[in-house]
């Protein structure tokens, strides 16, 4: 998704913002202060984007920030999303999974806001992407630029410092198909965590 609002040239993109604070400690509130001085002062429309567990609870429970956005959740089936971070980040951690980050997130938008954000299903973005996209973009009334759904592969200056996160998306020239080949199950240490994070997406999904 982040590619392809790049590609579209008619947003500013800006990658994960509080990727530092999560992982290197960086303070999140002079983050957050840069980040509302460069939307006030951009020319374009902003398109951020940023992981759920990555944000601080204060993030989150600014008013005026997450007011001032049109939020997409976009969500991933969990077995295929627990195999791709696995094999990633084998030392993953049990939140790092990220579905009960991701609904507390939408539930805060819902409280902050009083409405509930578009939720993108990623098999559908990768099975029908032109589809998908048009109605999301109807969604945001955004004009549906159907060159920009494919791309030149390129690596992105902003993602050097976790290079190995967005191999994929820099190797990728548009929406790609996953292999349609069943996953074996995970091993069974994962198996309470997964469960865990499967009851999450179901409660994401009921909110379509």
């Amino acid at each position: 998704m982040e590619v392809y609002f790049r590609t579209r040239g008619d947003f500013r993109v800006v990658h994960e913002p509080f990727a530092d604070s999560y992982w290197k400690g960086r303070d999140s509130n002079e983050v957050l202060q840069k980040l509302k001085l460069s939307v006030a002062t951009s020319d374009a429309p902003v398109f951020i984007k940023d992981i759920a567990h990555h944000l601080p609870k204060s993030i989150r429970e600014d008013k005026d920030f997450i007011c001032s956005f049109t939020h997409v959740i976009l969500v991933r089936a969990p077995l295929a999303a627990f195999h791709s971070h696995i094999r990633v980040n084998p030392q993953v951690k049990p939140h790092e999974f990220g579905y009960q980050a991701l609904f507390e997130t939408l539930r805060q938008i819902q409280r902050l806001t009083g409405k509930t954000p578009y939720i993108l299903i990623a098999d559908d973005l990768t099975s029908n992407p032109s589809e998908t996209i048009e109605l999301l973009c109807k969604s945001l009334d955004l004009e549906h630029l159907a060159e920009a759904l494919s791309w030149e592969a390129k690596e992105e200056k902003d993602w050097r410092a976790a290079q190995k996160w967005q191999a994929r998306a820099a190797s990728s020239k548009g929406f790609e198909k996953t292999s349609d080949c069943s996953l074996p199950p995970l091993p069974l240490d994962y198996k309470e965590i997964f469960e865990l994070h499967r009851r999450y997406y179901l409660e994401i999904l009921a909110q379509l």
